[in-house]
């Protein structure tokens, strides 16, 4: 019986030590890397073990893999961009945890840049991934869980991750005319904004800011904003009825969205009647078209049969009952570098950079300055829209005057 039970107690330790071994093996050093130095790190390679960030910033870009977890502590700041984190995000109070990207879905429901969300891996009704499609088109599914606290039953006290567009990118501004009046004390300057992919007035809150520069002597630098006018809010306005020195006098922002345009031969018409920030409205016409095809863009697929009949995950609204008009809202803006694959009945490769018109933004701006201020011919105008985290910027100077006297500078 004695041997027996030594056996047995050899058996059980035995095994005892294999599965602390298992355990070992599985789990990360111990020792995580730790960023706190006050300064900015990009990531773009392999962690095999996770990561710290506590007085620090860190970018998490295209390449990088982070085999366990990441934590942002208070004080940190973490920018993801791209790449993986095997297991979780932690995020603490007093940290800033922003995803950059497009098609933000959780829980299932669509959400945009400038949003905070409350996510959560054991709170029951906030449990869930966050889906992302960076810019370099990775889609991942993050799985972020933030700080919280509850008392008498009730959340009161709870981190947030924010979403925003993907950043680097900046506005591109055309001048087409600008005038400084000097008899008068004001400047007008009116052109055309072009936006950075995933920028949309449906990705944007409606403020901005100028800084207009003559010849070196800042002259106004304000925020604004903006009143929503038009049927669907697409133009923006802001007046100063002050009318003050170094003040923004009137700003307007007029939305030419992008449009998508293909009709064929075949008897297949694919256009767009609303190209966004975070979605589009996909509109497919097919009266002429004859059996079965199937339309794929982005990872998203509609099907037709030879009845008509809509086989697909998208929402869409009837235009015809016959199906054979039928509006799709696709979860992410049409791009120029996108291809429509029409498959079946008909056979198609279709670039949309062959049949786009690009979006724009057409603005005008009115500033009053004091014309003592300057006396050399520059004039630099930057020009921001949205709020912290979801704004983008960009500037212009002009230097060559179309005609240039003592009372009037204009450039066409």
């Amino acid at each position: 019986m004695e041997n027996k039970n030594k056996h047995v107690r050899t058996g059980f330790a035995t095994i005892l030590w294999a599965v602390l071994a298992i355990l070992l093996c599985t789990s990360p050093c111990g020792c995580a890397v730790t960023f706190d130095d006050w300064l900015e790190h990009d990531i773009d390679y392999e962690i095999l073990d996770s990561v710290q960030v506590d007085n620090a910033t860190v970018n998490l870009l295209s390449g990088a893999h982070i085999e366990w977890w990441l934590t942002a502590n208070d004080g940190s700041t973490v920018n993801i961009e791209g790449g993986t984190v095997h297991k979780w995000v932690s995020v603490m109070p007093g940290s800033n945890v922003t995803v950059y990207g497009t098609s933000f879905t959780f829980q299932g429901e669509p959400h945009f840049a400038g949003e905070k969300l409350f996510i959560s891996t054991s709170h029951p009704d906030y449990l869930g991934q966050l889906t992302v499609v960076y810019e370099d088109k990775t889609q991942v599914n993050l799985s972020i869980d933030c700080y919280f606290t509850i008392e008498g039953g009730t959340i009161v006290n709870y981190a947030t991750v924010t979403l925003a567009a993907p950043g680097g990118d900046s506005i591109t501004v055309n001048i087409e005319k600008a005038k400084v009046s000097w008899d008068h004390s004001d400047i007008h300057v009116y052109g055309k904004l072009y936006l950075p992919q995933g920028f949309w007035m449906d990705t944007l809150n409606p403020v901005g800011g100028v800084v207009t520069t003559l010849a070196g002597v800042e002259v106004a630098n304000q925020d604004v904003e903006f009143e929503l006018k038009g049927k669907k809010g697409d133009k923006w306005e802001y007046k100063d009825k002050e009318n003050s020195v170094g003040k923004i006098k009137e700003f307007k922002i007029d939305w030419k969205g992008a449009k998508f345009d293909y009709k064929g031969d075949e008897g297949l018409h694919i256009h767009t009647h609303h190209i966004g920030g975070t979605e589009t409205t996909l509109c497919i016409h097919c009266d002429q078209i004859s059996g079965a095809f199937t339309v794929s863009v982005y990872g998203t697929t509609i099907a037709y049969d030879e009845e008509r009949s809509i086989k697909t995950d998208l929402d869409y609204e009837l235009q015809k009952n016959n199906n054979t008009h039928v509006h799709f809202t696709l979860p992410f803006q049409l791009t120029p570098d996108m291809t429509i694959e029409v498959s079946g009945a008909v056979e198609l490769s279709i670039a949309v950079a062959d049949y786009c018109e690009e979006g724009f933004v057409k603005f005008k701006l009115v500033s009053a300055f004091d014309p003592d201020s300057s006396s050399s011919d520059e004039l630099e105008i930057e020009i921001s829209l949205g709020e912290d985290p979801n704004t983008i910027s960009g500037r212009v100077l002009i230097d060559a005057w179309t005609k240039k006297d003592d009372k009037h500078w204009d450039y066409k």
